[in-house]
C-alpha cells in the first residue's frame, strides 16, 4: 500500500466523501485551489493564455522598447471602446441589454481581500523589524546584500521604468 493510500484510508471522512474530495477540482479549502490548478497547468487554456499575454507583453516592453503606462493605457481605450461598442450595438439591434452583474464584485470578497493584504503587510513589516533588531549581524548584513542583489539584478529587467526619459 503507498503512503498516499495510507493517509487516504486513515481520514475521518466517510467513503463517499474520499472520492469526491481527491477527485474534485473545485473544492475550495482556502481558496487557492484555482491557482494551483492553473500553476500545474491543469486549467490548460487560462494558463495558456496568461504565457501568451505574458510573451505579447515581454516582447511589447523589451523588443519593441514600448513604456509601460502607454501600453496599460492603450489596453484600458481598447476594452473600454470594446464595451461601449457592445453596449450600443446590442442596443441598436434590438437585443437584450448585456448582463453587467458578472462585473461586480462583492463587499465579501473585497473584505476578505483587504484583510488577506493587511495580514501579509503587517507579517512583512514584522519581520523587518525582527531582522532590524536581531542581535546577529551575519544574518542582518546577508540580508541587506541578498536584497541589493536582488535589486540589482531586477533594475536590469524593470517592466514599469525600462527605457523612460527623464
Amino acid at each position: 500500500m503507498s503512503s498516499f493510500a495510507a493517509v487516504k484510508s486513515s481520514s475521518p471522512r466517510s467513503s463517499s466523501s474520499k472520492a469526491t474530495s481527491v477527485s474534485s477540482p473545485s473544492r475550495s479549502s482556502n481558496g487557492n485551489d484555482f491557482l494551483k490548478d492553473v500553476y500545474l497547468w491543469r486549467k490548460k487554456k487560462i494558463s495558456l493564455s496568461i504565457l501568451a499575454v505574458s510573451t505579447f507583453t515581454w516582447v511589447m516592453l523589451e523588443v519593441y522598447r514600448f513604456n509601460f503606462i502607454p501600453v496599460v493605457c492603450w489596453v484600458a481605450m481598447f476594452i473600454i471602446t470594446s464595451m461601449f461598442l457592445w453596449g450600443n450595438l446590442t442596443r441598436l439591434f434590438n437585443r437584450e441589454k448585456p448582463a453587467m452583474d458578472v462585473w461586480e464584485i462583492s463587499e465579501q470578497f473585497t473584505m476578505e481581500t483587504q484583510d488577506a493584504f493587511r495580514g501579509k503587510l503587517e507579517e512583512g513589516i514584522r519581520w523587518m523589524f525582527r531582522v532590524g533588531a536581531e542581535e546577529r549581524w551575519f544574518i542582518f548584513i546577508e540580508i541587506v546584500v541578498g536584497l541589493w542583489l536582488l535589486s540589482m539584478a531586477a533594475g536590469s529587467c524593470s517592466f514599469f521604468l525600462s527605457h523612460t526619459s527623464v
